[in-house]
């Protein structure tokens, strides 16, 4: 029987409302569904089921109905399991606040923590879990606004005198679990303009950041962050933060002091020997981004030297400092811009004569440069330069490419005439895409290359209309038609922050290069893909992307592609067939296929394929083709959608699946045909009864000659079965 959840009263339902103390909506109908059935269990389309008619605020409730025993239909390991694959960070948080058991169990196994900011006030914390906001206060605060639009749908309200403790409990819940890698945290001031809100807010701060510091201390690992940002004049303090994070992921810090105006706090501790303890951390020559925006101090140039970019203030720096800063920097390959900002202002005049500059600095003036005193030095055996620029209270230095058409200076070396050393050192500092570029230079370089571990992951392109997206590991390109205006990358995911954008000039074909940098990743033999992902919501788009991949692969001949996992969206079989075969048997562990796709025509070549009978994951949503079950047995793993299941396809996938040495849990979803009879599923399998504390739904099976058993969930057109 299909199964009918009762109504609730409103008298209930406001119980739960004021108990639950959730202020958005969203959040309210999820701790409403929680509180309803408590500690139990509960399947995803009950909880759906619930989660909209508490959302909806037009639903009328029955008052006179009492409630009635709700049958539950699913064991609480897997309610849990099968919430963490549904819902993300933002449906996640409220379920802490329900019991400890929940709380425990998502905490110890749900790792969604990817970027935490953190704004303290004098009456209120802000803080933002990846896209949700929260505002932790002892007062609803209305206007707000934090670099951005603060949108009503995404933040909640937690009231309450204690907020202090309830917003640091909450980022708690992240820097404990040794699993998560973040991406960005931030903490930060948010003053007032009166003078004692700002003393309030540095009482708040002193608070939380100690908090902060006690808990990162205490902890017997090192905290993973990639981007670190704080807003503090306690440098002690920032010294012990930054030991306790892990140096082989930190790559950006930032320190900055809390100035607004005419109010300024002082520097607490020895600014200079807490520096000099600073730069003898495993964490600080880890580090490719450093901006120390602080009251000046005193600390060598030498110590950022290995930087990709810097940003900092000193009290004075003289030219010959900067010299040999520039010196050194002319031996650094990776390094792109600094700038030093300075208390002592430079009088050019006194401090040398204007026409012997170039020469102390080894360089010469540009055309293209506006500034007087900016000067070029050419980086030998490279087509690029230091431009170097004086400023008034600071200096620049920035990584230029010089254009070789314009030049007349002759002693400019081509690529081959550089010593092998040089090329090495060239080669190792050079991103994926610029090393499949060299290896078409020549045949001796394309032999050093290769020598060397190329560190390809993943590939995923991301096909539209007018642009496609391309992800090399965690670098994404965008290649543009010259007529499409800029995509706005602060609407998107924040994966997409640090997108390469390349436009193509007029008359030039925007797909045709982006499929020439995947044809140098696919083409290499050396490459070992964990992922390639074919992704595209226009069918006509999509079309392209697999006639364009299927001209690349074709030339391979016997040679398949190295990769772990294949992940493709396709509209129509052939598509599909136009890859699968390139890839290579036995390596492929997971293939993963979405969208309505008939695949009827092709549905024998799909499963007589070596690469199916060598898989070990299948995930199909939405075929549209009946897939024989026999096909499905040799798996350990396997999500399909199909178009309809009987009782008797059950008995034979137990058959199967009994016997199966890998055999782990299957999923199967039908859209049509008729609903499951749980009786008679359990006459014709042999199933027995569970305990009266399992739902009943559940039915297990004991394979022979084994201490395991098979525990079949059977819900309408749902089917779940896992070996326990």
């Amino acid at each position: 029987m299909d199964f009918q959840p009762p109504d609730i009263p409103d008298v209930i339902r406001d119980h739960i409302l004021h108990e639950v103390g959730l202020r958005t909506p969203e959040l309210q109908a999820y701790g409403n569904v929680l509180r309803l059935y408590g500690e139990n269990s509960i399947t995803k389309n009950d909880f759906d089921y619930w989660y909209y008619r508490f959302l909806d605020d037009n639903d009328e409730m029955d008052v006179e109905v009492a409630p009635q025993a709700i049958e539950i239909n699913q064991n609480y390991d897997l309610f849990i399991r099968m919430l963490s694959s549904y819902y993300q960070l933002r449906q996640l948080l409220p379920l802490r606040q329900i019991c400890r058991r929940f709380r425990d169990v998502i905490d110890s196994n749900y790792t969604p923590f990817t970027d935490i900011h953190v704004a303290i006030g004098h009456d209120y914390v802000y803080v933002k879990f990846n896209d949700m906001r929260s505002l932790y206060s002892h007062k609803e605060v209305r206007e707000y606004k934090y670099g951005h639009k603060y949108h009503d749908e995404n933040k909640t309200f937690i009231e309450g005198e204690g907020y202090l403790t309830k917003a640091f409990d909450a980022v708690a819940v992240a820097l404990r679990n040794q699993q998560n890698i973040l991406r960005t945290f931030r903490l930060s001031w948010h003053p007032r303009a009166k003078q004692t809100n700002r003393e309030q807010t540095a009482e708040n701060v002193e608070f939380f950041y100690e908090r902060v510091r006690l808990l990162l201390v205490n902890q017997p690992f090192q905290f993973a962050v990639r981007d670190f940002s704080i807003q503090d004049t306690n440098l002690p303090r920032v010294l012990a933060i930054l030991q306790h994070l892990s140096p082989e992921t930190i790559r950006k810090f930032e320190i900055s002091d809390v100035n607004y105006g005419s109010w300024r706090l002082g520097v607490i501790g020895d600014a200079e020997q807490i520096m000099e303890q600073m730069v003898e951390t495993p964490q600080w020559t880890s580090l490719s981004y450093i901006q120390i925006i602080h009251t000046p101090i005193n600390i060598p140039l030498h110590n950022f030297v290995y930087c990709i970019e810097f940003e900092i203030a000193v009290e004075s720096v003289t030219i010959e400092e900067i010299v040999r800063l520039k010196n050194t920097l002319l031996e650094r390959p990776r390094f792109r811009r600094c700038k030093v900002m300075t208390r002592t202002e430079f009088n050019f005049d006194e401090i040398i004569p204007f026409r012997n500059m170039g020469a102390l600095l080894n360089g010469y003036r540009h055309p293209a440069d506006n500034c007087p005193y900016t000067y070029r030095c050419t980086i030998p055996y490279t087509i690029f330069q230091l431009a170097v620029t004086l400023r008034d209270v600071s200096f620049e230095i920035n990584r230029v490419q010089q254009k070789l058409s314009n030049m007349t200076d002759n002693s400019v070396k081509s690529f081959s005439d550089m010593p092998t050393d040089v090329i090495e050192v060239i080669v190792e500092h050079s991103e994926l895409k610029e090393q499949l570029i060299l290896r078409k230079v020549s045949r001796s370089l394309r032999d050093l290359i290769d020598t060397q571990k190329l560190d390809y992951k993943q590939i995923i392109v991301d096909a539209r209309p007018d642009h496609i997206f391309v992800q090399f590991n965690e670098h994404f390109v965008a290649y543009l038609d010259h007529q499409k205006l800029d995509i706005d990358i602060s609407q998107m995911s924040s994966i997409y922050k640090y997108t390469t954008i390349i436009r193509m000039p007029p008359g030039g074909d925007w797909i045709q290069t982006a499929f020439a940098d995947l044809e140098l990743a696919l083409k290499n033999p050396k490459n070992r893909f964990q992922m390639i992902r074919i992704h595209s919501f226009d069918d006509d788009a999509g079309k392209t992307v697999y006639k364009k991949l299927e001209n690349i692969l074709k030339p391979l001949g016997d040679r398949k592609i190295h990769v772990t996992r294949f992940c493709a969206r396709v509209v129509e079989g052939p598509q599909l067939l136009s890859i699968l075969p390139h890839l290579q048997p036995g390596i492929l562990k997971s293939i993963e296929i979405e969208h309505n796709v008939d695949l009827a025509e092709n549905i024998d070549f799909l499963i007589d394929s070596q690469q199916w009978k060598k898989a070990q994951d299948v995930e199909m949503y939405a075929i549209e083709t009946p897939i024989p079950i026999e096909c499905l047995v040799h798996l350990r793993r396997f999500d399909v959608w199909i178009e309809s299941i009987e009782v008797q396809d059950l008995l034979k996938l137990r058959d199967n699946l009994i016997i199966s040495p890998i055999f782990e849990s299957c999923s199967i979803r039908s859209y049509s045909g008729s609903a499951f009879d749980i009786v008679e599923v359990q006459k014709i399998l042999g199933l027995k009864q569970p305990s009266s504390e399992k739902p009943q739904s559940m039915l297990l099976y004991s394979i022979p000659n084994s201490d395991a058993i098979l525990e079949i969930y059977v819900d309408n057109h749902y089917v779940y079965i896992e070996k326990a």
